[in-house]
């Protein structure tokens, strides 16, 4: 039986003394019982689903008029476009539920608020991290819903030399070639050393997430095919965006052709550097050529 749910039952004596053509309806009214999640009334008590990939379904109740529900869940990647949260459950005058999307701070991101008894949230788009749900029934009564998150899946990458996202990470799982994995890549297993990029990142930026490229062999990091043909303009930006030296050259022989580099930055406190080099730092035990 469903939860929340009246059911009618006809019945009929048949002991001595009654009437067997008589029939009798009765009803009865199943209750809504705490689900697995409680208690889960607030964001600090929300419960953890950890990281998700791929579809997953949870079967949950709103087992009181004023019951709220919180869930926790992760993502390591870029939400898809078939990436979604989807809520269904059986709309009544009594039941009505919505669901609420929040990032890790507590702000809200998109909701859905229909009452045909799917309640749908688009996932396209949204960035690796944590992120809160909050489920509840705008009318008074008690029911049960099925709530079903669709998070990236992961994706192991082939090592390559071939920088393929702006993005700057390490995430053998996400399918994509960050120039920080290329140059970690670079002269390893059968690879060779010289880095390029895909064209997708022609006229983008990688901003640095706060720590220095390091180059300690020789490699060769090449952008020539982003240049624009008939002006000459380079096609790429490497940015410390303030808060990191961009390349410090520890050694080998490093290649830096028809990149921009800018926005670096290198404190005086920086171990080996004395704080030389905001763009480029290059060390006596290596080479640099900038093209």
């Amino acid at each position: 039986m469903v939860p929340a749910t009246t059911y009618y039952f006809r019945v009929k004596a048949t002991a001595p003394g009654y009437n067997d053509s008589e029939w009798r309806t009765v009803s009865a009214t199943t209750t809504a019982e705490p689900d697995q999640f409680e208690p889960n009334d607030s964001f600090a008590n929300a419960y953890d689903f950890g990281i998700l990939s791929g579809v997953n379904r949870f079967n949950a109740t709103i087992h009181v008029g004023s019951d709220k529900d919180y869930y926790k869940f992760s993502i390591d990647d870029v939400g898809t476009e078939d990436c979604r949260v989807l809520l269904t459950y059986a709309h009544s005058s009594s039941v009505d539920v919505d669901v609420y999307l929040y990032n890790a701070s507590g702000s809200r991101i998109s909701y859905s608020t229909g009452t045909s008894g799917t309640e749908r949230i688009s996932l396209n788009g949204l960035e690796p991290g944590d992120y809160y749900l909050y489920v509840y029934n705008y009318k008074s009564g008690t029911g049960s819903y099925v709530l079903e998150i669709t998070a990236p899946t992961a994706v192991s990458e082939t090592p390559s030399t071939v920088v393929t996202t702006n993005r700057d990470l390490v995430d053998p799982n996400d399918g994509e070639i960050s120039l920080r994995e290329a140059i970690a890549y670079a002269g390893n297993d059968g690879l060779g050393t010289t880095i390029t990029f895909g064209s997708s990142l022609k006229g983008k930026t990688i901003t640095l997430s706060g720590t220095q490229l390091t180059i300690n062999k020789t490699i060769a990091i090449d952008a020539t095919n982003l240049r624009n043909a008939q002006t000459g303009e380079l096609g790429l930006t490497i940015s410390g965006d303030g808060a990191s030296r961009v390349f410090n050259v520890t050694g080998g022989s490093a290649t830096i052709k028809a990149l921009v580099v800018a926005n670096g930055a290198a404190s005086r406190t920086s171990t080996g550097s004395d704080g030389d080099g905001g763009a480029i730092y290059l060390a006596q035990a290596g080479t640099l050529t900038v093209v």
